[in-house]
């Protein structure tokens, strides 16, 4: 099986691209379901905006995973100089590669969860405004802020999700290969299993990141959200909002997103692999 240390650079960027373009196209209603269950008195979207907000989370996801296999494959190779990697050497890849790919997903998914749920619109023609003119509008009222508000909850959860995708996923295969004898199925199995528990214990991070962007004009801190979900929802809120579609939704994107990159990995042109 070809890894991703196993690629050029350009090989890297491209194993993400495509990987990340198949995954958001099947699993883009899953995030709409959490944003809503995440937002205040959320709940379950109306069939006809499942995908709402599609076009931003592909950039997003598609621009996060550029950078996560780019930054993973940078770490194997530069870092660990392209020795095979422990599990425990892949999750501290993932750690980097993450809150790499963070600078990147951070703004383009305020722009998603903006479009599921605020819904912007032009006080002239009440459409909802394009990314650019929400931009412009952020950008307006809160300056250069509006391009990091979220940044350190992002960051704190997107590396705990690469971890869990670039290593927990790889320990859990041993075990997944003992209960299914067919190689695509116990890969996407561990996966899926890793997907769910990064989406577990990121869900406190998911749900400040959530509340801080969606706060459009005002200056909520990480600190300060924390303290008012705790004040106004109690303890269980903070772990427990929003928790069973997370779960749901990182084990399916990851069961779908590991595979999907294996196989996308095994049939890159030769150009695009270490020589």
């Amino acid at each position: 099986m070809t890894e991703i240390r196993d690629l050029t650079q350009a090989g890297a960027v491209v194993n993400g691209m495509l990987a990340s373009f198949c995954n958001i196209s099947i699993t883009h209603p899953l995030f709409t379901i959490k944003t809503a269950y995440m937002s205040k008195g959320g709940s379950f979207p109306k069939w006809n905006q499942l995908y709402l907000g599609y076009r931003a989370n592909l950039v997003c996801d598609m621009s996060c995973q550029v950078v996560n296999f780019y930054g993973f494959h940078l770490y194997s190779k530069t870092i660990m100089e392209s020795k095979t990697l422990t599990n425990t050497e892949r999750c501290v890849g993932g750690v980097f590669a993450g809150t790499l790919s963070s600078i990147a997903l951070c703004y383009c998914e305020r722009i998603m969860v903006l479009n599921q749920r605020a819904k912007l619109k032009d006080p002239k023609t009440e459409k909802i405004l394009s990314a650019w003119r929400t931009t412009k509008h952020l950008f307006s009222l809160e300056g250069k802020r509006a391009f990091v508000k979220g940044m350190l909850p992002t960051a704190l959860r997107e590396s705990i999700n690469s971890a869990c995708f670039f290593g927990v996923s790889e320990m859990l295969k041993g075990a997944t290969r003992e209960v299914f004898k067919e190689e695509k199925i116990a890969s996407a199995t561990a996966f899926f299993i890793a997907g769910a528990l990064s989406g577990a214990i990121t869900t406190p991070f998911d749900l400040v990141k959530t509340r801080m962007q969606l706060g459009i004009g005002s200056n909520m801190s990480f600190k300060r959200v924390v303290i008012e979900i705790l004040q106004e929802e109690g303890k269980r809120a903070l772990f427990i909002t929003g928790l069973p579609a997370r779960a749901l939704t990182l084990a399916c994107t990851s069961a779908i997103l590991g595979p999907i990159s294996e196989v996308v990995r095994n049939n890159l042109p030769e150009g695009l692999k270490k020589t």
